[in-house]
């Protein structure tokens, strides 16, 4: 389970390596939250 901070933004979109705000392309770079491939995962936001 990934439990998000209430208060805190979780941004993807960004370029292997990182890069600033204007790099950010969601559409191009895919964005994966991930843990053990075998097992089941959950993300909880509000």
């Amino acid at each position: 389970t990934f439990n998000l901070v209430d208060g805190v933004g979780l941004y993807g979109g960004f370029p292997p390596g990182g890069g600033n705000w204007n790099d950010r392309n969601p559409n191009t770079y895919e964005t994966i939250l991930t843990g053990d491939c075998e097992i089941y995962k959950v993300v909880r936001a509000s």
